[in-house]
């Protein structure tokens, strides 16, 4: 089984079992974590719910690395942080329509779920689609040879 390759030459992204697990289960572990303590804590907690996110999130990139010979890499890396943000935003949501984020403060305090954290996944989203614009274009140049250089200066 190849693990790791390219699936276009000058692409950003390849497919890598390591970098692909490592990012799925340590971007999830912590969903899985907070519902595990929640559901400790009380029956009426959205521990299980929370848990559960971090379960379909995981199915959704084993789906993605199932099918690794259609799906270039970063389309795939793109999807998953796409629906761990998602994830993430619905455990927030959970956590203060029940008032369960007593785990890091009061909840007679009125402090909420830290939503700006969230923008973690947009910028990441932001930064690795630069990085694929830069080894495309680099690619281009690469294969348009030096007359297409030169037309493009002048």
């Amino acid at each position: 089984m190849d693990t790791q390759r390219r699936v276009r030459e000058g692409d950003a992204f390849r497919w890598n079992a390591v970098a692909w697990f490592g990012a799925q289960i340590g971007s999830t572990l912590w969903l899985v974590i907070l519902g595990a303590a929640l559901s400790f804590r009380d029956d009426t907690s959205p521990g299980t719910a929370i848990i559960a996110l971090a379960v379909a999130v995981n199915g959704i990139g084993l789906i993605l690395w199932e099918h690794r010979d259609r799906i270039r890499p970063y389309p795939a890396i793109e999807t998953l942080i796409a629906v761990v943000g998602c994830a993430a935003f619905v455990a927030f949501a959970l956590l203060d329509g029940t008032s369960a984020w007593g785990l890091a403060g009061t909840a007679a305090s009125g402090e909420r779920p830290p939503y700006a954290v969230l923008l973690v996944f947009p910028a990441l989203m932001v930064m690795f689609a630069l990085q694929e614009h830069v080894a495309r274009r680099a690619r281009r140049r690469s294969t348009s040879g030096p007359v297409a250089d030169e037309r493009s200066r002048g």
